[in-house]
């Protein structure tokens, strides 16, 4: 019997976990808070925001048809098989931040044909980062992990052209 490595195993422990604190954030912001509303926790910095989100990540929009709901579903399968293919911690460390915010979105997408946001950054009223969610948060942290692992691969010399 062939044992499961660590970079197989790694990548969908932590899409469960996103997705489980993912959808439980938005959940309590559902029950909780007052649609539109914003809720200060450290002055103009971070604020709790529901707003609902027909775009993409950050709510970028990609046009008024765009289908983001398949881009959702070619993103997480893609995902599936380099998770299924990797020997690296680190690669699958990155594959499982982004399936987990991915497949956190999708649910709300096929749910209720949006996505849910509540995290509010600024530092002045008309200084503010586009609301977002847990998911949004970790398809971010993993691009930032994948991108400094690029540029250490750069610096190197590892990565050819």
């Amino acid at each position: 019997m062939k044992l499961v490595s660590k970079a197989k195993i790694l990548p969908f422990a932590i899409t469960l976990t996103i997705v489980g604190l993912d959808q439980l954030t938005k959940f309590l912001v559902k029950k909780y808070l007052v649609y539109g509303y914003s809720y200060s926790l450290i002055g103009e910095v971070l604020k709790l925001t529901y707003v609902k989100n027909p775009n993409t990540l950050f709510s970028i929009s990609l046009g008024p048809n765009f289908p983001y709901t398949i881009l959702g579903f070619v993103l997480i399968a893609v995902l599936v098989v380099l998770i299924l293919h990797e020997n690296k911690l680190s690669h699958s460390l990155i594959y499982g931040l982004l399936l987990g915010g991915a497949a956190g979105n999708i649910i709300d997408r096929l749910r209720m044909g949006e996505v849910v946001d509540f995290i509010d950054v600024g530092i002045s009223p008309t200084l503010r980062w586009p609301v977002f969610n847990l998911a949004d948060s970790a398809i971010t942290i993993g691009l930032i992990i994948y991108f400094i692992i690029v540029l250490k691969g750069v610096k190197k010399g590892e990565i050819n052209d």
